[in-house]
């Protein structure tokens, strides 16, 4: 996203959050991997258990989040309605999200046409299609998740139709602030929406959040400071509930209050961060959401099973733990080197010069 100028001046924790995010949903795509060949999740193992609170329930933060940021910088500065500044951003998002949804797609289905092609000819290229739904298969024929071809540009297909449907939220919200907010998030606590994965009501809700202290003309993150102890308590027992007892009601409790306190902590501790991690791997938060789920996740892990193929629990706690940071490490040096030797290659891919 490009950083907002004028009356809302642009928060650098906006690219800490990313970061953070972007590293969470690693975690999320982590689940089930660290197995060794063979080996399956057992209900009610210690392996379960804690890949089951890291992947599905702490990291759950990060895509709420994402959509939050995400509202916010879209109507920055925008708190009455310009049908040229529409037009602006809709070109802009044509470049930073449908043209990435389209490549890192294209590199997906590259993937497994070509094996396919190679050793079945045509009908493998045909089996292929047919798995992914066909004409579907860039909107939600993958059979894992009413998703893309490419599990994770489902977060860029919704925000795109969020941000096409931006001509309807900013009067809805101009005129009825943190009402329509709390409205989605009762569609979602009682049902009261027609889709299920695809453009869910809570993903629509943070995005609308986010919209909400823009349109209002307040800075996000000052507005969460004034709760910042409150958000902390909150968060923190949200996440001992829904852990202990996981159902729609403590998941959204936790979501809102988890992803306050972590905008309230990361922005407190700005400082410490901009000390502690070259402000250059910042930028690297989409491409760390996009790349590490083009084969990489799972080579890495393939890798740790033969480097480390050593059975028990334990065992594979510890490659569970280490596929995260050495996929993320791999895609940090793979993102220094298209950005300093083909700067071209990373404007398709992100859709953003570097």
């Amino acid at each position: 996203m490009d950083k907002p100028s004028g009356r809302l001046p642009y928060n650098p924790s906006i690219e800490h959050l990313r970061l953070l995010f972007a590293i969470l949903v690693v975690f999320i795509h982590t689940y089930g991997h660290g197995l060794l060949p063979g080996e399956e999740l057992v209900r009610g193992s210690l392996v379960m258990d804690v890949q089951f609170f890291f992947s599905h329930i702490l990291s759950a933060i990060a895509v709420p989040g994402f959509f939050l940021i995400s509202g916010y910088l879209y109507f920055v500065n925008m708190e009455r309605w310009s049908w040229g500044k529409y037009v602006d951003k809709t070109r802009q998002r044509a470049l930073t999200l449908l043209m990435p949804y389209v490549v890192w797609n294209t590199l997906k289905l590259i993937t497994l046409t070509l094996p396919a092609w190679i050793n079945e000819g045509g009908q493998g290229v045909a089996n292929v299609i047919e798995t992914f739904g066909g004409w579907r298969l860039m909107w939600d024929g993958n059979p894992h998740y009413p998703a893309p071809v490419l599990l994770a540009t489902w977060f860029l297909r919704d925000l795109m139709v969020f941000c096409l449907m931006a001509p309807l939220i900013h009067p809805l919200v101009r005129r009825g602030g943190f009402f329509p907010f709390l409205l989605l998030m009762a569609c979602d606590l009682f049902g009261w929406w027609p889709t299920g994965q695809v453009c869910s009501a809570h993903h629509l809700a943070f995005f609308v959040l986010g919209t909400t202290f823009s349109i209002q003309g307040k800075e996000m993150f000052d507005s969460f400071s004034k709760c910042r102890i409150i958000s902390y308590i909150a968060g923190a027992l949200s996440l001992v509930v829904v852990t202990c007892e996981q159902s729609t009601a403590t998941m959204l409790c936790y979501l809102l209050f988890g992803t306050v306190a972590v905008c309230n902590l990361i922005s407190r501790s700005q400082m410490s961060i901009e000390c502690l991690i070259n402000p250059r791997f910042t930028q690297a938060s989409m491409f760390i959401y996009l790349g590490h789920s083009l084969l990489l996740l799972s080579a890495v892990a393939w890798g740790l099973g033969h480097l480390l193929p050593f059975g028990g629990e334990g065992w594979t706690l510890v490659r569970y733990f280490l596929i995260p940071p050495l996929t993320i490490a791999i895609l940090l040096v793979l993102f220094r080197l298209l950005r300093t030797r083909f700067p071209r290659i990373l404007f398709f891919l992100l859709g953003r010069k570097y």
